[in-house]
């Protein structure tokens, strides 16, 4: 007698119950080896034709194990490798078991827009802050090999997302011709003002990453004008040719910068161009 869990799984419900001294369990056993049917919500009404005493201990210890099975699936993905206080700690990135919602946690998960959640194919999901993206590389070994390619595949959707997201609040509202000088500009250098690469993975922060944190939110960075994206473009190639004194960078990092100049003073004579 298979018992099928809400997950479709079959499994054998006398592998955690050990043998009683009355032998009820041992019938049991032997009625799930000599059967092999689907059982639904009846399963415990079904177990035996016997009555009185025998068919009440076989229904108590079936439910025990209905139950044991059902707390067990509701445990956290990867909770396994979890110590006493249901704390993950791989190559130094700690994750967090959360049983109820069966999800492993990297970073705060309160707030969901800030959260990528990405379901696992043993069951649950993987919630992780965006700004943890970077420590999740660390300990993407922890996973196995087709959750580490849902984990991949969800973070460039995520970037391809966001990167639309940013090019719409960029040019939304923008003067005519704008945007096109971007999208030109963008073709004759190779790097698009944005800071992501071919695979949307991002390479660093970029000047319309800074300008967004410190103008209103219900501003443009470009502005409506192509007087104003042109102060703005100035100003960006200005801090590019300009930084800050103790700034320090890695060779990527410098390059996609190198790659960010060459834009915008391609951008500047485009929208020079404009006028």
């Amino acid at each position: 007698m298979d018992i099928r869990i809400n997950s479709g799984t079959y499994y054998n419900p006398y592998e955690k119950l050990s043998c009683s001294n009355n032998g009820i369990l041992d019938e049991v056993k032997q009625t799930y080896d000599t059967q092999n049917k689907e059982v639904e919500e009846d399963t415990c009404k079904t177990v035996t034709k016997s009555s009185g005493e025998n068919e009440a201990e076989k229904l108590k210890a079936m439910n025990t194990f209905l139950n044991e099975r059902i707390n067990t699936d509701k445990k956290a993905p990867y909770s396994h490798l979890a110590d006493e206080s249901g704390i993950i700690n791989y190559n130094g990135v700690c994750f967090v078991c959360n049983n109820e919602k069966q999800a492993l946690c990297l970073g705060d998960v309160s707030n969901p827009k800030d959260v990528l959640t990405i379901p696992l194919s043993g069951g649950g999901c993987l919630m992780v802050n965006r700004n943890n993206i970077g420590a999740l590389s660390k300990a993407i070994g922890m996973f196995s090999p087709e959750d580490m390619g849902r984990i991949m595949r969800a973070i460039a959707q995520d970037n391809q997302c966001r990167r639309k997201q940013t090019e719409i609040e960029t040019f939304e509202d923008s003067e005519d011709g704008v945007e096109e000088a971007w999208r030109q500009a963008a073709e004759e250098t190779g790097c698009d003002g944005f800071g992501y690469d071919e695979q949307g993975k991002k390479t660093h922060i970029t000047q319309l990453d800074i300008s967004r944190v410190l103008m209103d939110k219900d501003e443009s960075v470009l502005g409506k004008t192509v007087e104003s994206a042109l102060n703005f473009a100035e100003n960006a190639l200005y801090r590019l040719n300009n930084p800050m004194p103790g700034e320090s960078d890695s060779d990527a990092v410098r390059a996609a910068k190198a790659g960010e100049k060459r834009f915008y003073e391609v951008f500047i004579e485009k929208l020079k161009a404009l006028q």
